[in-house]
C-alpha cells in the first residue's frame, strides 16, 4: 500500500476517490519518478477493476435482453443457452466509455474488495432464475444495469483523464532527458 493510500485509510476514502481528487495530480511535475510510476500503476489497477465491473454489467444487459427476445420469439431456454457464445461476444451497442486503452491486465486483482456501492447488481442471482423473472422485472433489471453501466463509463472516462495526465508527465520527463542528452 503506498503512502497516499495509507494516509487515506483512516479517512476511509476509496482508492478511486483518492485518484479522482484534485490532490492526486497536484505537483505531478515535482514528485519522484518512482512515485509517478506508482500513481500510474495504481490508476491502471483501479481502471481495470472499473472496466471489469462494466463488462459484467454489459454482459448481464445482453443476457436479460436476449431473454426478453426469447420470450417474444417463443424460443426455448435451450435456444437461449445455445446462443450464449454469440450473446456474450458483445456485438451490441455500448454507451460511450471514454478512450480505449490497452489493458495490461485482463482482470482485476483477485483480492479486490468490491465496496463501491451498487456492484451487487452485477453479481445477484437473477441470472440463475432468469426464466422466473416477470417481464417487468427483466425491464427493471435492464434499466438498472444500463444506468449503472453509464455511471461506471463516466468514472472510467475520468480515470482515463488522470492516466493521460500521468502519461503526459512521463512524456515531458522523457523529452527533457532527451533534450539534455
Amino acid at each position: 500500500m503506498n503512502q497516499q493510500n495509507t494516509e487515506n485509510a483512516g479517512n476511509h476514502r476509496r482508492r478511486m476517490d483518492v485518484i479522482l481528487s484534485e490532490e492526486y495530480l497536484a505537483e505531478l511535475e515535482t514528485i519522484e519518478l518512482d512515485e509517478l510510476k506508482q500513481k500510474r500503476s495504481e490508476t491502471e489497477e483501479v481502471e481495470t477493476e472499473i472496466s471489469y465491473i462494466r463488462r459484467l454489467a454489459q454482459a448481464r444487459v445482453d443476457l436479460f435482453e436476449a431473454e426478453k427476445r426469447r420470450r417474444v420469439d417463443g424460443s426455448s431456454m435451450a435456444d437461449l443457452v445455445a446462443m450464449l457464445p454469440k450473446i456474450l461476444a458483445g456485438n451490441e451497442e455500448r454507451s460511450e466509455g471514454g478512450s480505449v486503452r490497452p489493458q495490461k491486465s485482463l482482470g482485476p486483482n483477485p483480492n479486490i474488495q468490491w465496496n463501491r456501492g451498487k456492484e451487487t447488481i452485477v453479481v445477484d442471482d437473477s441470472l440463475s432464475n432468469i426464466a422466473d423473472l416477470t417481464e417487468d422485472e427483466l425491464t427493471q433489471k435492464v434499466a438498472e444495469l444500463k444506468e449503472f453501466e453509464d455511471n461506471i463509463s463516466k468514472t472510467r472516462k475520468a480515470l482515463h483523464e488522470v492516466m493521460q495526465s500521468i502519461d503526459s508527465e512521463f512524456v515531458k520527463r522523457h523529452k527533457s532527458v532527451s533534450d539534455e542528452g
